[in-house]
């Protein structure tokens, strides 16, 4: 399997563990300029989630959430502020949430939801 499909997949798992988690699923894979690429927006109640998903197939010592370092988590706040900024609601609540899937053949994938993985700043991570 080529990376570019096991992405897919993680994020077709991830969208499915959103969803039994009762978010709904705005958008996947939302771009705007450079500004960074979304992965998943979703709602989950009140609050909007911005979601980056990361798949690894086997464990290691490199978790998947490491891979969210300070440059990825500056694309990830930019895309997500260009999205706020398209709604013109300065109050809504939202956070950055990392959702790790790690799979192995055959098996079920293990999923991991880090909900507010990060904030605003990189002082809070």
């Amino acid at each position: 399997m080529s990376s570019s499909s096991i992405g897919l997949y993680g994020e077709m798992v991830a969208e499915s563990r959103l969803r039994a988690g009762k978010c709904s699923i705005l958008r996947k894979n939302w771009k705007i300029g450079s500004a960074g690429e979304l992965d998943v927006v979703c709602r989950d109640g009140d609050t909007l989630v911005f979601v980056e998903v990361k798949t690894r197939t086997s464990h290691s010592v490199w978790e998947a959430m490491r891979s969210v370092d300070k440059k990825k988590r500056e694309l990830i706040r930019s895309g997500a502020h260009a999205w706020l900024r398209l709604l013109n609601d300065r109050d809504v609540p939202y956070r950055y949430d990392v959702m790790e899937i790690y799979l192995c053949e055959g098996e079920k994938p293990e999923i991991h939801w880090i909900r507010a993985a990060f904030g605003d700043c990189d002082s809070n991570v």
